[in-house]
C-alpha cells in the first residue's frame, strides 16, 4: 500500500513550508544534483533595482543568456518586490543592494518572514564589497555579484547554481516537515503551515478553519490486530481524508492517531460540511486487512476564526479544535452523532 501525501509543489517553489497544494509550478529539476534543459526555460526571473538605467542593463546581460524561454520581471522599489513575489512565482531575485526604501537584506529577511524561498543573488556598486558579501551569503544570499563585474560575469553559472542550491535545501525541508508513515504534513510542518495560513487570512481578511480528526478506539486497534495493522490504519486515514478534502486544505499528522486539517478562506459552514464529507467516507471506505475488513470511525472537531473576530494565537485556535474534538469524542454514539459544529472564536 503506499503512502497517502500531499502532491509536492515544485523544487523553485517560494515557501518554505508551505508551500501550495497539488497543481503549483511543474517539475524544474532532475536527478543527482542536475538541471533538466526544459525546466530552465520555466524560470521566471525577478529584477529589483530602483535605478532604470541599472535595471535595463542587467536586463540586457540576462536576455543574452542562452536560456530559451527564460522571463524577467521588475520592481523598483522593496515594496514593488514584495508585490510581485506576492502575485507570482518567482524562481530567482536579482536585488540591487541599496533600494530606495530600503535594501537587499532587508527584502531578503521579509520574503523569508512571509515563508517565502526565492534563491537571492546581491547586485553592489559597493567597492568595500568583502564584508558585505560576507555577510549576505552568511545569512543565506546565493550570490553577490558587483556592479562592474557585470559585462564578464557568468549568469548562467548563477543562475543555475542558485537553483540547485534551492533545490538541495527543499529537499532537506521536505524530509524534515512530512511524515515518514503516511507521507503528508508532520506536526512540524502542519503547524508551519498553519502559522502562514493564519498570517495570510489576517492579511487578506480571509476566513480560516481548522479541524481535528481522532481515530476511534486506535488502542483496542492495535491491541487486537497488532502495530502493522494500526500503521495500515493510519496510512488508510490519511489517504481517505486526503481524498475527502478539497484541493486548497491542507492535511497533517499531529502524532499518534491525530491528523489536523487547515482549510484556508472557509467559513463555519463550509467546515462543518468537510467534516460531515471526512466523517462520512472514513466510515464508507473500511481498511481491508488479510481476511476481511475494518470499519474505522472518527471524532471531529473544530474551530474558525472569522475576519471580524477579535485577533486570536495560533495556540488558541489550536487548542479550541482540539477540545471541540474531545467534546464529540466524549459523546460518543454513532458516528454521525459525532460530526461536532465548528465554533467561531469569540
Amino acid at each position: 500500500m503506499k503512502p497517502a501525501s500531499d502532491q509536492m509543489a515544485s523544487k523553485t517553489r517560494r515557501k518554505v513550508a508551505a508551500w501550495k497544494q497539488p497543481g503549483e509550478h511543474p517539475q524544474a529539476y532532475g536527478l543527482a544534483g542536475t538541471i533538466e534543459p526544459h525546466a530552465l526555460s520555466r524560470i521566471r526571473v525577478l529584477i529589483v533595482d530602483d535605478s532604470r538605467l541599472d535595471l535595463a542593463q542587467l536586463q540586457n546581460f540576462l536576455g543574452k543568456v542562452e536560456i530559451d524561454g527564460m522571463t524577467t520581471v521588475s520592481a523598483h522599489s522593496l515594496t514593488g518586490a514584495l508585490e510581485v513575489l506576492e502575485s507570482q512565482q518567482i524562481d530567482l531575485c536579482f536585488c540591487d543592494y541599496l533600494l530606495e526604501d530600503g535594501d537587499a537584506e532587508q527584502l531578503f529577511r521579509a520574503t523569508r518572514n512571509r515563508g517565502y524561498a526565492t534563491p537571492f543573488v546581491a547586485v553592489t556598486g559597493m567597492e568595500k564589497e568583502s564584508a558585505l558579501a560576507e555577510k549576505l551569503l552568511h545569512i543565506g544570499f546565493d550570490d553577490v555579484v558587483l556592479k562592474a563585474d557585470l559585462p564578464k560575469a557568468n549568469f548562467h553559472r548563477i543562475i543555475r547554481n542558485s537553483l540547485l542550491r534551492a533545490q538541495h535545501v527543499n529537499e532537506l525541508v521536505e524530509r524534515a516537515l512530512h511524515d515518514e508513515l503516511t507521507g503528508i504534513y508532520n506536526r512540524r510542518g502542519i503547524l508551519t503551515r498553519l502559522r502562514e495560513e493564519m498570517e495570510r487570512a489576517r492579511r487578506l481578511r480571509l476566513p480560516i478553519s481548522l479541524i481535528f480528526v481522532d481515530a476511534d478506539a486506535f488502542k483496542a486497534l492495535n491491541d487486537n490486530h497488532g502495530h502493522q495493522t494500526g500503521d495500515l490504519a493510519l496510512i488508510h486515514l490519511a489517504q481517505v481524508i486526503g481524498q475527502a478534502k478539497q484541493k486548497s486544505d491542507i492535511l497533517g499528522r499531529m502524532g499518534g492517531d491525530e491528523f489536523v486539517l487547515i482549510s484556508p478562506g472557509a467559513a463555519r459552514v463550509m467546515a462543518d460540511i468537510l467534516m460531515a464529507r471526512v466523517a462520512s467516507a472514513v466510515r464508507d471506505r473500511p481498511l481491508e486487512v488479510a481476511g476481511g475488513f475494518i470499519r474505522l470511525a472518527v471524532s471531529l472537531g473544530g474551530a474558525t476564526h472569522a475576519p471580524d473576530d477579535p485577533d486570536i494565537a495560533m495556540e488558541d485556535l489550536l487548542a479550541l479544535a482540539d477540545s471541540q474534538m474531545y467534546r464529540s469524542k466524549r459523546i460518543g454514539g454513532p458516528p454521525r452523532d459525532r460530526e461536532r459544529r465548528t465554533q467561531r472564536h469569540t
